[in-house]
């Protein structure tokens, strides 16, 4: 939508009703397409899952069995869905991450 060196403001407005309009269809209809996904098959890989304790069960891994070929590797955080992305969470999830990354490279963590 936006060129380089393009303001907001430089845009016709019929542009920017259009995308925001396409942009709360698309905000609307996300739940409903994202509770109908079914893939069609089991990913092949093992999956890291960190679950928000303050607002779901530690079992909610169970969830994924359906979609994952085996259990997934789960990291309880102590806080809220919505404070996933802060300091705090990122303080336990980031050793996880790096533990695991860094596996994955032949890295061996201290």
């Amino acid at each position: 939508m936006l060129k380089e060196n393009k303001r907001m403001s430089d845009l016709d407005p019929a542009t920017i009703e259009d995308s925001l309009r396409n942009y709360v269809d698309m905000r609307v209809k996300m739940p409903n397409l994202a509770s109908a996904f079914r893939p069609a098959a089991k990913l092949s890989t093992r999956m890291t899952l960190f679950v928000a304790t303050a607002d779901h069960p530690a079992d909610i891994s169970q969830c994924w069995l359906p979609y994952v070929d085996g259990p997934p590797d789960v990291h309880e955080v102590p806080v809220t869905h919505a404070e996933m992305a802060t300091a705090d969470s990122f303080t336990r999830i980031g050793p996880v991450l790096a533990r695991k990354l860094g596996a994955m490279n032949g890295v061996r963590s201290k």
